[in-house]
């Protein structure tokens, strides 16, 4: 009943190793309400554009729509999806020249993250530590038994969360875990020589810092992909999330913020 459409298509790969293409439709209904219906998977040999543009035309086809209503298409920037010459937006808007196309802000925010922490020694450092650890604890039953009994020993019930391998903006829980852990995580490395890394105000500092940082690019992103959202929306969260961060490298806020983590490392008994 939507006098206008836009699609957000993704592609994805099942359990069975099947590539296949999401479809979600967002709409404005008669209230100038925001919906978005999801309306499934549908599978397809190839990941080439042209392969992709007809299972659009299909799907629309089966739904009968009508591409003149099309205004908006919003995907990842993978160049099959995103190309303007040759990807599936470039198709789309060959016929339909009014079908905006948005890259989307969460996995733009993404790869912002993931492209400036890469740069980062200090922060790329401890980054594969809490992934390198994290996983040598979750990975044999007699570690992790170990490290549940330290848990238990010193009353701490937050368990490690293994980081996302692809989505850094919700790499904010393993951070946070390791944090809550860093009492028992010291003494596991103890036993199994990760102490030296462990017991560093480098180390604890960089992890502070990011758990801090990823907090709040993990609200935003969160809040990116909520169906109510306008674009106007999505511009302030991004604005005000660039604010939020530029403000840490205000001297009063970071020596505010040193002073904290040299108390917590003190508590911790790491050298500074």
């Amino acid at each position: 009943s939507a006098d206008y459409f836009a699609l957000i298509n993704d592609e994805t790969c099942d359990i069975s190793v099947q590539e296949q293409l999401s479809f979600c439709f967002r709409i404005v209904t008669s209230d100038l309400e925001i919906d978005e219906l999801f309306v499934g998977f549908y599978s397809t040999k190839d990941t080439q554009a042209e392969t992709l543009f007809k299972i659009v035309k299909d799907v629309l086809l089966r739904f009968d729509l009508k591409l003149a209503k099309y205004r908006g298409q919003c995907y990842d920037g993978a160049s099959n999806m995103a190309g303007v010459r040759g990807g599936l937006q470039a198709k789309i808007l060959d016929i339909e020249p009014r079908a905006l196309y948005v890259h989307c802000f969460a996995h733009s925010l993404s790869l912002v993250v993931q492209d400036t922490l890469k740069h980062i020694v200090g922060c790329r450092n401890v980054l594969n530590l809490v992934k390198d650890i994290i996983v040598y604890v979750k990975h044999s039953p007699k570690r992790f038994a170990f490290f549940h009994q330290l848990q238990c020993d010193n009353g701490t019930s937050i368990n490690l969360r293994p980081f996302c391998p692809t989505r850094w903006t919700v790499r904010y829980a393993s951070l946070h875990s390791c944090l809550c852990n860093y009492h028992e995580l010291i003494e596991f490395a103890k036993a199994y020589g990760f102490y030296l890394q462990m017991n560093t105000f480098d180390l604890f500092f960089y992890l502070e810092l990011l758990t801090r940082l990823f907090c709040h690019i993990n609200s935003v992103n969160t809040a990116l992909q909520k169906k109510k959202l306008c674009f106007q929306g999505a511009v302030s969260m991004i604005s005000t999330l660039k604010l939020t961060l530029e403000d840490y490298r205000k001297e009063s806020s970071f020596y505010k913020f040193w002073g904290s983590v040299e108390e917590k490392a003190n508590e911790f008994e790491i050298p500074e």
